[in-house]
């Protein structure tokens, strides 16, 4: 396969800072240039992800040539260019603008959050007199209740409009302004409302002082006081690196990594490694007093708390009576959040010690050729965002358009792509979101169900006049990325639009790179791992090959699986009780499924249900042994990306009372039933399952860790790391499947209202729904209609309505691209309730609910 490459060449110029040259990117910007380069430079209203302010003054440079000082941030580097950072004139300077800064800023810095990582508080130290002249009274603003989640202090606010611009440019919603004037000007809302948006927390992490502050860590500690854990956020497949802030096994707050700033490792204020606010305030779910410390185990008909070793040994018991009776009575639905380590192991526990490939991820779709279309998608998988973001990728093609619903980061990296010029986008959905829509060269809207033919379309002819505008762009394009959604509608329509996809692919040819998008945090990994009822670590069940490398490491001959067996299949089959154990490994998705019913029968008709779980829920008290596990900053191991980069995690604080790191506890069972060596670190798994992956040079966890805090606080000297840099292998796949002949599509017959919905990541959720203070800041459910539909219901915005009776309330809104006799809205806001069988988009009819006089 040809790897794209970026079309951009660099041309470096000669600039000479404080007397020696350096080389620098022509027409980069001055400021960026210098601060990449290691030279110092103050600053506070520049960011790399904002465009230009100049407001702040701080980063004067002397010029040679010119008269008086220039703001370096409002600079390019150009060849010949002369400047001084340092020196009496620039220093005098500098002086002078932080007397400015400091005339109305209060002096409490011993009561503010910011304390101790704050820009103001060190560039007074660095740049400053250390004393005021001024004696009038300082200026007051009123404390107002901005925002749920973020608290703001307008005294000590210097008006750098960081989080005005990052607002309306990066998060792409206009929700703050500069109010008022002069002396009397603040940053607030128009409507004094908050600011409702996924990506608003970011504003916390790039204020340069303690005006912008979280408001669930307010007053809580200092950040001298918490142990930072590099980690990973555990809620989408976006895989965001985080540090988790951490004291007494109680996390206070998680932020993006912190890196080497200013001689240490701190929160670094220019950073452009965003959280959405699910993962900065949903991860408070992990301090829920509910969580499971200890296992339980269901004996002579009476649950009741049992010693670890007792729950794992009749976890152990039951599913070596399964087995016993057939590798098709024993099977293990695994979640999408564990790590690769457990997926690996879990792989080996079915497969080389009970006998059975029945361990899938996959159960989060609503009907088995959904999943294995989804499974499919993934083997043809070499899309890479970092290189999107290096404008590799000349044009890209969103198919579904729903990612920041699903992957709020993945969404926000292809739009900022997009809107900085590093690639040409082009949508094609069933509806426009207006977000990532806004940026894109061409969109196109069609009905669900004709996705898949409009791409078989464009697959025989990009460049035909009558494929239209996307095909134009694709056909202009000398590579670019495909990025496809495949959790439109549950996955109904994968059995079409998988294959659609991957005819294009090979149509456009070896310069095009295929990532299709789940929302579940590992799938990556699972599939890589082997936690697939088709797959084998590092490869296909089907290769005769790797059965027989498996058999030579595990002890046990590996036989040709029934082909086609996901998670779905396993549910139905548990429903006809056709399955003696089942083992719900972190199996998240099953507590708000839409097929709640199918869960239902299929936990009822399996006689022995083994759950390893952080909380508890209506499927766990079904469960006849629940074991205990491990969270993200309790865990060492490793994860994956939606594009397949490897992530490390660390351990911050063992797991409380009983609760044990998920691969210890399948390893637990393993060990129990003689199933291979006693494995003693997470270490030891990764180095097994590395050795199938064959990558060019082996590596540890240890290497895929960022420089930074760890166990030898307060931080891991550089020096202390194997490499320089993270180990350049991804989890990408260049298989080819079968497609097979294009399937036909039954067009909607009738003329019913279908639903089109999506999993939002802002929805109901067995984890993040127990964080204080978030869930009720939930979004509220909706569904979208176009006109025309709204009128033939004699229905009008703004009424409140529902799926079912018991189904909760939503408020109808109007989306005008959307095609005629569709609704749209997210199944778990809306309580969405469906059959077995899910061939395509349910037939719904909308309950009006009337006002109460």
């Amino acid at each position: 396969m040809t790897p794209p490459t970026p079309h951009r060449p660099i041309e470096m110029v000669a600039v000479t800072v404080n007397g020696q040259e350096r080389k620098f990117p022509r027409g980069k910007n001055l400021l960026a240039a210098l601060l990449d380069d290691g030279v110092p430079v103050p600053h506070y209203c520049w960011h790399p992800a904002l465009s230009v302010d100049g407001n702040c003054r701080l980063c004067l440079v002397e010029v040679e040539g010119q008269p008086r000082p220039a703001i370096a941030c409002n600079m390019t580097c150009a060849e010949g260019l002369r400047i001084r950072t340092e020196g009496p004139l620039v220093e005098d300077c500098r002086r002078g603008m932080m007397e400015f800064l400091l005339v109305n800023h209060p002096l409490d810095c011993p009561i503010c959050d910011r304390g101790g990582e704050c820009m103001l508080q060190r560039y007074s130290m660095e740049y400053g007199d250390g004393h005021a002249r001024t004696v009038e009274e300082r200026r007051r603003f009123p404390k107002p209740q901005f925002d749920p989640l973020i608290d703001i202090e307008r005294n000590r606010c210097i008006m750098c409009t960081r989080c005005v611009r990052f607002m309306d440019e990066v998060a792409g919603q206009p929700r703050l302004a500069v109010l008022g004037r002069g002396n009397r000007n603040y940053i607030g809302t128009f409507d004094d409302g908050p600011l409702a948006d996924i990506f608003s927390g970011n504003i916390i992490d790039i204020c340069p002082v303690g005006c912008l502050t979280s408001k669930p860590w307010r007053f809580k500690s200092r950040p001298w006081e918490l142990k930072p854990v590099l980690t990973t956020c555990p809620l989408c497949s976006a895989g965001c690196p985080t540090t988790a802030w951490v004291r007494a096994g109680v996390l206070h707050r998680l932020t993006p990594p912190v890196r080497r700033h200013l001689g240490g490792y701190t929160i670094d204020e220019d950073t452009t490694e965003f959280l959405c606010n699910e993962g900065r305030f949903g991860a408070y779910y992990i301090n829920s007093p509910d969580r499971l410390r200890t296992a339980f185990a269901r004996e002579d008909g009476q649950g009741r708390p049992a010693a670890l070793d007792r729950a794992l040994d009749l976890a152990a018991e039951a599913l070596a009576e399964a087995a016993a009776v057939g590798p098709e009575a024993v099977a293990c639905l695994a979640g999408a959040r564990l790590t690769n380590e457990t997926y690996y192991l879990l792989a080996r526990l079915f497969r080389g010690v009970l006998g059975s490939p029945h361990v899938d991820w996959r159960h989060a779709f609503v009907a088995p050729a959904a999943a294995r279309w989804a499974g499919e998608a993934f083997r043809a998988a070499d899309g890479d965002l970092a290189l999107l973001e290096e404008g590799a990728y000349e044009a890209t093609f969103v198919i579904g358009g729903e990612l920041k619903s699903l992957v709020p980061i993945v969404a926000l990296r292809l739009k900022e792509a997009a809107r900085l010029g590093r690639t040409r986008l082009a949508v094609l959905g069933p509806r426009l979101d207006g977000w990532l829509s806004r940026v894109a060269a061409t969109t196109a809207v069609v009905a669900p169900e004709a996705l898949a033919a409009t791409l078989n379309e464009l697959g025989r002819a990009p460049g035909s006049d009558g494929a239209g505008p996307v095909a134009e762009h694709l056909a202009s394009a000398a590579g670019g990325l495909i990025v496809l959604d495949l959790e439109i509608a549950g996955g109904a329509l994968n059995a079409a639009l998988v294959p659609a996809a991957l005819r294009l692919l090979r149509r456009l040819g070896p310069s095009w790179r295929f990532l299709p998008i789940a929302q579940g945090r590992n799938v990556r990994g699972a599939f890589a791992a082997g936690a697939q009822s088709d797959r084998m670590p590092g490869g296909p069940a089907d290769s005769a090959a790797g059965r027989q490398r498996l058999s030579a490491l595990w002890g046990a001959t590996q036989e040709l699986p029934a082909a086609g067996v996901t998670g779905p299949d396993l549910l139905r089959r548990a429903a006809r009780g056709e399955i003696r154990t089942l083992l719900l490994h972190r199996a998240d998705e099953l507590v708000h499924h839409p097929q709640r019913e199918l869960v239902e029968r299929a936990l009822a008709a399996t006689p022995r249900v083994v759950a390893i779980d952080l909380f508890p829920s209506w499927i766990t008290e079904r469960a006849g042994v629940v074991l205990p596990g491990a969270d993200f900053f309790e865990t060492e191991g490793t994860m994956a990306s939606i594009d397949g980069t490897l992530q490390a995690m660390s351990c911050g604080f063992p797991a409380p009372g009983d609760a044990q790191e998920d691969w210890r506890l399948v390893a637990e069972l393993i060990d129990r039933l003689g199933g291979g060596p006693r494995y003693e670190s997470a270490g030891q798994v990764f180095a097994e399952l590395l050795a199938f992956w064959n990558p060019p040079q082996r590596f540890t966890i240890e290497d895929l860790r960022l420089p930074g805090p760890g166990p030898e606080a307060p931080q891991r000297p550089l020096s202390g790391l194997r490499r320089a840099t993270r180990p350049d292998f991804k989890l990408q796949s260049e298989e080819r499947p079968d497609l097979g002949p294009v399937p036909p599509v039954e067009p909607p017959r009738g003329d019913p209202l279908r639903l089109c919905w999506i999993s939002s990541i802002e929805g109901r959720d067995h984890l993040t729904s127990r964080a204080e203070g978030f869930v009720e800041l939930r979004a509220r459910p909706t569904i979208e209609l176009n006109v025309e539909d709204v009128e033939r219901l004699a229905l009008q915005p703004g009424d409140a309505v529902r799926l079912a009776a018991e189904a909760p309330e939503a408020t109808l809104t109007i989306n005008p691209s959307l095609p005629a006799g569709v609704a749209f809205g997210a199944a778990n806001l809306l309580g969405l309730r469906l059959e077995d069988d899910v061939r395509g988009l349910p037939p719904i009819s909308l309950q009006r609910i009337e006002a109460q006089a």
